[in-house]
């Protein structure tokens, strides 16, 4: 190992065991016994406890604060002058645990950075708990107060500082509510950039950490702070396809929030209650709780609040009811209304939804350019959400129109970020969509591929059986000519559809239907399409409508 050997030599030297002379290095002492340590991390602490008392001080505060650090924040956790500082700092230096960087990340200050992370590991274990809670506590003050320019990218950096902090002062015996709140305030402050970010699971993370501090701090009593973090983590967890999560958290928060005057809690907690309701498609229960929330953001003038609801409107209506039109009007009343706030992200989303909207109603061309325009606004805002769906939307196109390398391109590109985003259902979802491309292009060995990971995928992270997915596979099984294995997958995705799921019952009956036609059970399939066109009839998905006659005429042309 070329660093344990270095840093041997580096102790000798230290030590005044090794040292030059006219001739090069040698031992001061030619009777010298040398011991070497037996690990790393044990070398690098005796190499340490060699150091003057001040120079493993300073080792010891720069450790507190990262691999990375500033001779400010220095100055402001000890006692030191400036001098005195940076006179140690050059024998840190000289002695190559350290070196100075530049630029520096913060205007105005001299930056420095631990020549190996393992000698700031070091350093940092051996300070007490009690040191270290003092320490961290000092330097998220000093951070608080000098990241004035792009504050921001420093929030993560403050939260950990502050909840180290408290951590320690917990470990010691002092659950210190006061410490407790600032930490859980730095770590909710971290978790609404993240969130702004779309960096989802760190968002998630922040949240957790902030409630874990509150738990653990004995702060449960205080019951607004409590709902305001399982507020939080509602408005994360519902972009990550986590509906048990949004019930619970919404659960709490309907029960409580009416005792302590929190109408504003009370409406965004149905708010998402809908959204969970709508991830389980539940019709019935999601548009009653949207009811709930537009009328108390509608009592509290909460534009914003009313936006996202008609946002999640549109959704329901488009998605649980299938009425394309109705869900237009609420998606272009949601339009005006962020357009009104300035809201770049929500505007970007809602046109996403948009988008696939109208794509399912078969107005293509139109679709092509709201999808365009949301792409182009989802990427100038950050919203990354919205930048997945419509390339999403972009893949549909692209494979309706023949373009398969686009088609595939986009797709991956949606798998990616989607992945990034902590969606792993939503990346099932795509997968699924990108095996049948490859199944409509006879490329039937990538589309099993696919289907076999997005189920794969969908299973690890949800409970149920994932209808759409078996649908998509009975496909694959028909083109392999696997007729009894087909129909097995087509029946039991067929009889995970809602009853009140016209659209799901049709295209679902009509891939069961296309499959009892290969098996010669041509009555069986002639009932099947029957009822599918005449649902698809009556609806306005166009595309599906197209996709069925097409399926119809190939089981006519298999049947005679």
């Amino acid at each position: 190992n070329p660093l344990f050997i270095e840093e041997i030599l580096r102790m000798l030297i230290d030590g005044g065991s090794l040292v030059r002379g006219e001739r090069g290095w040698h031992l001061a002492s030619p009777t010298f016994e040398i011991r070497i340590p037996d690990t790393i991390h044990s070398l690098l602490a005796a190499r340490l406890d060699l150091l003057p008392p001040l120079e493993r001080r300073v080792t010891q505060d720069a450790a507190v604060m990262g691999r990375v650090f500033w001779l400010g924040a220095l100055l402001a956790t000890d006692s030191l002058n400036a001098a005195e500082a940076a006179a140690v700092l050059e024998r840190l230096q000289e002695r190559e645990l350290v070196e100075e960087r530049a630029p520096s990340s913060l205007a105005g200050e001299r930056e420095f950075i631990f020549k190996h992370a393992l000698v700031r590991e070091v350093a940092y274990s051996t300070l007490p708990k009690a040191a270290r809670s003092d320490r961290h506590l000092r330097f998220a003050r000093w951070l608080q107060g000098s990241a004035t320019q792009g504050r921001d990218k420093f929030l993560e950096v403050l939260a950990y500082h502050y909840e180290q902090a408290w951590r320690y002062r917990f470990e010691t015996g002092d659950k210190d509510p006061h410490l407790a709140r600032q930490a859980i305030a730095a770590l909710r402050a971290a978790g609404a950039r993240a969130l702004s970010l779309r960096t989802l699971p760190e968002a998630r993370r922040l949240h957790e950490r902030a409630l874990a501090v509150l738990r653990n701090a004995g702060l449960e009593e205080d019951v607004v702070l409590l709902l305001e973090l399982l507020t939080g983590r509602s408005e994360v967890v519902k972009w990550m396809s986590q509906p048990a999560v949004l019930l619970e958290d919404t659960e709490m928060v309907l029960r409580l929030a009416p005792a302590v005057g929190r109408d504003d809690l009370l409406a965004r907690a149905w708010l998402n209650r809908a959204f969970a309701e709508y991830l389980h498609e539940r019709l019935e229960a999601s548009e009653e709780a949207l009811g709930r929330a537009l009328q108390l953001f509608a009592d509290l003038g909460d534009r914003q609040g009313e936006a996202e609801a008609l946002e999640v409107l549109g959704r329901v209506t488009e998605g649980l009811r299938g009425t394309l039109s109705k869900a237009h009007v609420a998606y272009r009343k949601a339009m005006e209304l962020y357009r009104q706030l300035q809201d770049g992200q929500g505007l970007a989303r809602t046109m996403a939804y948009l988008g696939r909207s109208l794509l399912d109603g078969g107005d293509l061309e139109e679709a092509r350019r709201v999808l365009a325009e949301g792409l182009a606004l989802a990427r100038a805002h950050h919203e990354r959400i919205s930048e997945a769906k419509c390339l999403m939307g972009l893949a549909v196109l692209a494979h309706l129109a023949g373009d398969s390398p686009a088609s595939i391109r986009r797709h991956e590109e949606t798998i990616a970020l989607v992945q990034e985003l902590g969606d792993a259902v939503g990346a099932a979802a795509v997968r699924r969509h990108l095996g049948m491309h490859y199944l409509r292009q006879r490329r039937v060995d990538e589309a099993e591929r696919e289907m076999r990971a997005a189920y794969a995928l969908y299973r690890e992270h949800a409970p149920d059986e994932p209808a759409f997915i078996l649908r998509g596979m009975a496909e694959v099984l028909l083109a392999r000519g696997d007729l009894l294995a087909a129909a097995d997958h087509a029946e039991r995705a067929l009889a995970g559809i809602a009853p009140e799921d016209p659209v799901g019952l049709a295209t679902y009956g009509a891939t069961l239907g296309r499959i009892r036609a290969a098996q010669g059970r041509g009555q069986e399939a002639e009932e099947l399409f029957r009822r599918s066109l005449e649902l698809l009839e009556k609806s306005e998905y166009r595309v599906d409508l197209a996709l069925t006659l097409y399926k119809y005429g190939d089981a006519l042309r298999l049947l005679g």
